[in-house]
């Protein structure tokens, strides 16, 4: 990333941003639960953790979790993305 110019960071960390935007909108979607498994339903009943999925999806706390890692993800990939490039030498004397 070196050769990129400030436009092409910025336009990098959007693409970033609605990247990340589009794993968390999947992530936190809600999910039919439809299906057997062994011999009880999935869509009811009392074997279903209502403290990991709730019927709309992951429950708040999930999807706070999820959503400030990809935050998190985003703002250090930022930082790495518009960094800048250019080393300078510590040295303030003239050679």
């Amino acid at each position: 990333m070196g050769g990129w110019n400030l436009a092409q960071r910025v336009v990098g960390v959007v693409a970033l941003g609605a990247v990340l935007w589009l794993v968390g909108a999947y992530l936190t979607a809600p999910v039919p639960f439809t299906g057997w498994v062994a011999y009880a339903p999935l869509s009811s009943g009392p074997l279903r953790s209502q403290l990991v999925v709730a019927r709309d999806g992951l429950v708040p706390l999930g999807n706070l979790f999820v959503w400030l890692g990809l935050v998190l993800a985003w703002l250090a990939g930022s930082l790495f993305v518009l960094r800048s490039g250019r080393r300078r030498s510590s040295s303030g004397g003239a050679d």
